[in-house]
């Protein structure tokens, strides 16, 4: 929600938002001082 990160290979800046599915894993690195939310949404129906 703050700062900028760089998950699984996309960069998030501030207020981006991003969606990842089909993954086994996810790799986070924070690239300053950040605030990160991170949810878990169940995709199927």
């Amino acid at each position: 929600m703050e700062g900028s990160a760089m998950i699984s290979g996309t960069q998030l800046d501030r207020r981006d938002g991003g969606g990842f599915w089909d993954i086994a894993s996810l790799s986070l690195t924070s690239l300053d001082n950040s605030e990160i939310l991170l949810m878990e949404i169940p995709m199927q129906a």
